[in-house]
């Protein structure tokens, strides 16, 4: 019965809080109605504005990946023929000591 009246207690406060808030909520809203239409409008023309420019940076980040690709390459391909070089060498040395292995 007490933890009924608990419950019911604090339904009441609630109902009474959201009553008092409500209106107040709503004159929040639209009281800030105008600047929150200036603040989608502006949004609105930057997203306008940058399309343009968001092609242009594409291609030009495009062209500057290539040109990195181009530098990086001949070193890439002379460290993966060197690794597997060493990988094969390693799996020489190995072949003889994993044989063991399996035979015991």
């Amino acid at each position: 019965e007490f933890l009924g009246q608990s419950v019911d207690n604090l339904h009441g406060y609630f109902e009474k809080a959201f009553q008092a808030i409500t209106p107040v909520g709503a004159q929040v809203l639209e009281a800030t109605a105008p600047q929150r239409e200036k603040l989608t409008k502006d949004i609105e023309d930057l997203r306008k504005q940058l399309e343009p420019m968001r092609e242009e940076l594409r291609v030009v980040l495009q062209k500057h990946f290539e040109e990195y690709r181009d530098e990086i390459k001949p070193f890439l391909d002379d460290y993966l023929v060197k690794q597997r070089a060493h990988m094969e060498e390693v799996r020489t040395k190995l072949e003889p000591v994993v044989k063991s292995l399996k035979e015991k």
